[in-house]
């Protein structure tokens, strides 16, 4: 199972980089990290950059089976002390008053609560939520790609009534992450397990290609791959048709006509 982390800021990704072992990827249009099987995305703040990065972060990634989508970050509350992790059972974009409900199939080891999703830092807590500026967009967007049950927002409590918002610095930061690290690797442990016992999903469109060309055991692999992306980037349309049989006569012609249709929809979506 593939994880894919969703930060908006490095002071938030220096723990999971260190504990992941991850590698810089690339560093432009958005910093991205990765070991064999996790990725991790800087988005910068706010709704519309993490809504770009994650979107970004499907199409670099190779698709997997399934994949685990996390948004790691920090969130100011009413009462709640600092350095307490919580989980979103329920998120509330508070421009457009959207809703959202993420099930939560694992054993948590911290509390869950609401997340709002603000436009400008929350500095009076008028409920007892956790207030953030990037959770709304993250799991509209990534909803799109994994099932929601695979969908998680995580936030650490960096400031309250007590501690200001002003106070928060790139090390205390690094600190609140590090310190809450156990949790978040035990409910992604948590949720891989809850993978395995997924049957395999099959992708539109494989048995019938799979009947019409020779496929290796590798190239199996590479179109299912392949497939998953056509499916995340433009679920509504066929890849087999007229001008696909008519250009393709064996195997690697048909990945070649394939991964050509993805990198464009991908660079369509990039636009």
């Amino acid at each position: 199972m593939q994880i894919l982390f969703v930060v908006a800021l490095q002071s938030e990704a220096t723990t999971l980089i260190k504990f992941y072992k991850l590698k810089l990827y690339s560093e432009t249009p958005f910093k991205i990290y990765r070991n064999e099987d996790t990725w991790l995305i800087v988005s910068g703040i706010g709704r519309i950059n993490c809504a770009a990065a994650t979107a970004y972060l499907q199409c670099t990634a190779q698709n997997e089976q399934y994949q685990l989508w996390i948004n790691v970050g920090i969130a100011g509350h009413k009462d709640l002390e600092l350095g307490q992790a919580i989980v979103a059972h329920k998120i509330v974009d508070a421009n457009t008053q959207k809703k959202w409900y993420p099930p939560i199939l694992v054993n948590l080891p911290v509390q869950t609560a609401t997340v709002i999703t603000v436009d400008v830092p929350e500095t009076n807590y008028p409920t007892a939520s956790a207030y953030e500026m990037e959770a709304s967009s993250f799991y509209e967007i990534a909803t799109k790609f994994a099932t929601s049950e695979f969908v998680h927002c995580f936030k650490v409590i960096s400031d309250n009534e007590e501690q200001h918002i002003q106070n928060i610095t790139r090390q205390k930061v690094q600190q609140l992450i590090e310190q809450n690290m156990p949790h978040i690797d035990n409910i992604c442990s948590q949720l891989q397990q809850v993978a395995k016992s997924l049957p395999p999903k099959i992708p539109q469109e494989w048995q019938d290609i799979l009947q019409q060309w020779k496929f290796t055991a590798a190239g199996q692999k590479r179109l299912r791959n392949l497939l998953q992306k056509w499916q995340t980037l433009n679920p509504e349309n066929k890849l087999l048709n007229d001008e696909m049989r008519e250009q393709c006569s064996h195997m690697k012609q048909v990945l070649q006509f394939i991964e050509k249709k993805v990198q464009c929809a991908s660079r369509e979506m990039s636009l």
